[in-house]
């Protein structure tokens, strides 16, 4: 009945209790294959992979985020007009987009484990291609506490790329701290360190 409504704990401890009875054969293999399901169980518990795949088209009326206005004039140079190169100025495209991402998590018990994951987006515009753009992320770290009353402690890395050139590499730390008073309601207390690094062509 236990094993039925889910409760594996509690299965297990009376199965092992009745194995201790030496009990019929039959009754012994039938016992046998419980714990050997209530096994897998526990060690599907301890290992868990999320992950997802996303797709997107689309149209973008500023594709490099930019003003509309073809020249600008600089007050500190008396007023002087400079004309913009056409890159400066707003420009729409239609796109397309793909993300992919995974997260590995193992519990050494049930308030300690340890998580790794990464991440990948990719967007490729049909015709102003000087500004596609991918990033990819990777993290790993900690979790100390059950799932209302949790720390996590997270190693993280991520780079940029702007026209197939690295454009910006970050490394950092972060600290996230999630507790749940009841179903509808949950406190999170969170703190990041990032230190990032331009470039091009890096």
């Amino acid at each position: 009945a236990y094993f039925q409504l889910g409760d594996a704990d509690r299965a297990k401890a009376e199965f092992l209790t009745v194995r201790e009875l030496n009990p019929p054969q039959q009754a012994l293999a039938v016992i046998t294959q419980y714990l050997d399901a209530i096994d897998k169980i526990e060690r599907a518990k301890k290992r868990s992979l999320r992950s997802y795949v996303e797709f997107q088209v689309g149209r973008d009326t500023n594709v490099n985020n930019s003003g509309t206005a073809s020249s600008v004039a600089v007050p500190a140079l008396g007023g002087l007009i400079f004309t913009l190169s056409p890159t400066n100025i707003k420009r729409p495209d239609s796109f397309k987009a793909i993300g992919a991402g995974a997260e590995f998590n193992y519990l050494f018990r049930p308030d300690l484990g340890a998580f790794v994951g990464a991440d990948f987006r990719q967007r490729a515009n049909f015709t102003q291609d000087t500004f596609d753009n991918a990033s990819y992320d990777s993290r790993a770290g900690v979790s100390y506490g059950e799932s209302t009353n949790q720390l996590r402690i997270t190693g993280q890395s991520g780079r940029y790329t702007l026209d197939n050139d690295l454009s910006r590499r970050s490394e950092g730390m972060s600290g996230d701290w999630k507790y749940t008073v009841n179903p509808s309601n949950q406190f999170n207390v969170d703190r990041k360190s990032t230190r990032l690094n331009s470039s091009h062509g890096y």
